[in-house]
């Protein structure tokens, strides 16, 4: 049975008690057990070569059911798998380390039921603090709003323009206006929000500052991670 497979194939595999899942082969120098690494859940699991089938359109047929989509991470696994075959790119394995984050990240999907709030808030700052208008009272309460909801690494690696945009305010600048205690009270607070950004991520970073940190593991999110909006 291993013969029909070759390594770095993708495929069904069906772990005992679970739903046969879309994943990719990366072991299979055992000739009974193959080891699959499941997309979306990143699981490494060794499986009988009886319970592994290729990834194509005859077992797409079969296993790709209504029912087994009303599984959301069945869902998002099928749509992740979809994208890196047709778009032919082939994600090399995360490293360990980078695979406890991405473990880690999949545990915070109850924290994105603040999600809209959270980017309906950066956009009032976007549109409220511009080169042309200003309205810094919209802004404040803004601030204050996003300052009090709960923050997670997934909302912020889901969110990389907006974090932009608080790091791009740390440093507003209006010359234009008599009031700088404004202008200044906009940098005081985009740098607090920094901070509490940066407070839910592991220190030490292993990069220079949070900024650094935060682009590499929002790439890596990315990278191994498609959802809709």
């Amino acid at each position: 049975m291993a013969g029909k497979f070759n390594e770095g194939d993708y495929v069904f595999a069906e772990k005992r008690g679970y739903l046969p899942w879309p994943g990719r082969l990366i072991d299979k120098s055992n000739c009974r057990r193959g080891i699959v690494q499941f997309i979306y859940t990143f699981d490494r699991h060794r499986i009988p070569y009886t319970k592994i089938w290729p990834y194509n359109e005859e077992y797409k047929i079969k296993f790709i059911t209504k029912q087994a989509l009303e599984y959301e991470e069945f869902l998002e696994a099928i749509r992740e798998a979809e994208s890196i075959i047709n778009t032919k790119y082939i994600a090399p394995a995360p490293s360990e380390e980078e695979l406890q984050f991405l473990h880690e990240v999949r545990q915070q999907r109850d924290s994105l039921s603040v999600e809209p709030l959270f980017i309906g808030e950066i956009n009032k700052l976007r549109s409220n603090l511009t080169t042309r208008h200003q309205n810094y009272a919209i802004a404040q309460r803004a601030f204050e709003q996003l300052l009090k909801l709960p923050i997670s690494q997934l909302l912020l690696v889901r969110s990389r323009e907006a974090v932009e945009s608080i790091r791009w305010l740390c440093h507003f600048v209006h010359r234009e206006t008599e009031n700088q205690a404004e202008v200044q009270l906009v940098r005081d607070k985009a740098n607090e929000l920094m901070e509490r950004f940066a407070s839910v991520f592991r220190q030490p970073f292993s990069e220079p500052d949070f900024w650094s940190e935060f682009c590499k593991l929002s790439d890596l999110y990315m990278r191994y991670t498609t959802y809709k909006s």
